[in-house]
C-alpha cells in the first residue's frame, strides 16, 4: 500500500480547503459571495504555490545528485519519472516548477489586489488579466 507523504497530504488538504470554501462562496450573493469566491481562488494559488515550489525543489535536488529523498520513484505519484526527465520538464526550456512559481505568483498578485479593493477602476482591469492568466 502506498503511503501519502506529509507534502502531498497538505495539497490535497489545501485543495480540500479551497473547495469548501469555493462551495460556500456559491450560497452567498453579492459582494460577500465574491470576497469569498477570491479567498477560495487566494486558497487554490496557495496550493499552487507550494506544489510548484517543490516541484522546483526536486528537480534542482535531481539535477545536482541525480536522486531525491522528496520524491518516491515508487508508490502514488511516481513524480521522479516526469521531473526528474529533461524532455517532460520543461516549458521552452524553464523547468515547470518555475513555470508554476511565476504563474502562480502573478495569479496572487491579481487576486490579492482585487480582495483588497474591488471596487477601484482598475479592478475589471485586473480580472480580465486573471481569467487570462489562469
Amino acid at each position: 500500500m502506498a503511503v501519502l507523504d506529509p507534502p502531498l497530504m497538505l495539497f490535497i488538504a489545501g485543495l480540500g480547503v479551497g473547495s469548501v470554501m469555493a462551495s460556500i462562496a456559491r450560497s452567498r450573493d453579492g459582494e460577500e459571495g465574491t470576497q469569498m469566491t477570491l479567498n477560495a481562488g487566494l486558497a487554490f494559488i496557495g496550493v499552487g504555490l507550494m506544489s510548484s515550489g517543490w516541484t522546483y525543489a526536486i528537480h534542482n535536488s535531481l539535477l545536482v545528485s541525480g536522486e531525491s529523498s522528496m520524491c518516491a520513484s515508487e508508490g502514488l505519484v511516481q513524480c521522479g519519472s516526469v521531473i526528474g526527465d529533461p524532455n517532460w520538464n520543461n516549458l521552452f526550456g524553464v523547468p515547470w516548477g518555475m513555470t508554476g512559481l511565476i504563474s502562480f505568483s502573478l495569479l496572487f498578485f491579481l487576486f490579492l489586489s482585487l480582495r483588497m479593493d474591488m471596487h477601484a477602476k482598475w479592478s475589471e482591469t485586473f480580472t480580465n488579466l486573471s481569467w487570462y492568466a489562469g
